[in-house]
């Protein structure tokens, strides 16, 4: 019998290391398999009466250890620094899963998917409640409507001065016609609520020299852009510029030169824009636009998402603004060693 015993203890040894072999073998060959948790193999002795019957595999245990951080150059790869899973679903089924691999994809439907296709889970911008799967919707836009304009630059002051007679009357003259006595004229893009461009010409005109160098400026736009006659130069703001011996703005200048009015015809919100050309001179030398500034923007689809550090998704439109998308949820388990792997590194409840 004690030869027996012996046998068998052996046996079980090998068997027993086999398996555990198996368990390091699995290790090292998902060695890099992204948000994959090693395992260990747990022995336990074989008890007969007062001999030993040799070993057995108790259990094969999860590790819950943090793996270290990799920079992969995708702004879909995102990764977990502490406790906690992602929650993914089977929208086919309904069922959930939960997995460390946060390299994440857009799917087709524009969802935000992981390596198995499976919906990633989170909240909605504003939402709460359950977690629902976060999409990314490829129409959203974004616009920025122009509220403020800069424009600097020098205004010649050997330029002639122009009589008032000669200056164009708004609704009567041609394009041609404020660009004829003008001493400079500049062209801004502005922005609509809805996004759409409109170009605003302004032109300064040298108007007097006593006791201040004055300049009026007077701001057009085509008149389809407000509901005139295409090709006619509608204005929709005007004002005076002053500037003292020295060839700089009388101080002191005010923080606004003028505010266009823009009833846009295209069903935007009527457009309000402060212009400002608070830093122009008034030398002898060339008439020029140093800088010129606007702070709206056109509409823009999604070219990008991306992940920031508090979990929130953000896609970037192509128009340079960015939108939040969601938050990814994040499940905690008292005891997530519990979980049950059912393979590409995803685990069950």
């Amino acid at each position: 019998m004690t030869l027996i015993k012996g046998l068998l203890a052996a046996r079980s040894s090998l068997q027993a290391n086999g398996r555990a072999l198996s368990v390091t073998a699995n290790n090292i060959a998902n060695s890099q398999t992204t948000g994959y948790k090693a395992q260990r193999a747990e022995f336990s002795d074989l008890v007969a009466s007062s001999l030993g019957s040799g070993t057995k595999i108790s259990g094969v245990r999860k590790l819950e250890r943090q793996g270290s951080f990799q920079t992969s150059g995708r702004s879909l790869d995102v990764a977990l620094d502490g406790s906690g899973l992602f929650a993914v679903q089977d929208q086919s089924t309904g069922e959930r899963f939960y997995s460390r691999a946060g390299n994440l994809e857009v799917g087709a439907d524009g969802t935000v998917q992981d390596q198995n296709g499976f919906a990633v889970l989170g909240f909605p911008e504003g939402g709460t409640g359950a977690p629902t799967a976060l999409r990314v919707d490829a129409s959203i836009q974004g616009a920025n409507q122009t509220g403020s304009v800069d424009v600097s630059g020098n205004l010649d002051a050997q330029s002639p001065v122009v009589a008032g007679a000669d200056l164009p009357v708004s609704g009567t003259s041609s394009f041609a016609d404020y660009q004829s006595n003008a001493t400079l004229s500049s062209t801004v893009q502005v922005y609509d609520s809805l996004g759409a461009q409109h170009d605003v010409t302004t032109y300064f005109y040298h108007t007097g020299n006593t006791p201040t160098s004055t300049y009026e400026f007077r701001s057009v736009v085509d008149g389809a852009d407000v509901g005139g006659a295409a090709g006619s130069p509608i204005e929709v703001g005007s004002g005076t510029i002053e500037f003292d011996s020295s060839g700089q703005r009388v101080d002191p200048a005010p923080a606004v030169d003028g505010t266009l009015t823009l009833p846009y015809s295209n069903g935007a919100e009527p457009g309000s824009i402060d212009v400002s050309f608070d830093t122009f001179t008034h030398f002898a030398n060339t008439s020029t636009v140093d800088a010129l500034s606007q702070d709206g923007r056109g509409a823009g689809s999604v070219s990008g998402v991306f992940f920031e550090s508090d979990g929130s998704v953000v896609a970037q439109l192509e128009n340079g603004e960015t939108r939040d998308i969601g938050k990814l949820a994040i499940a905690q388990f008292e005891n997530s060693e519990g979980l049950k792997p059912v393979g590409n590194s995803l685990f069950k409840e």
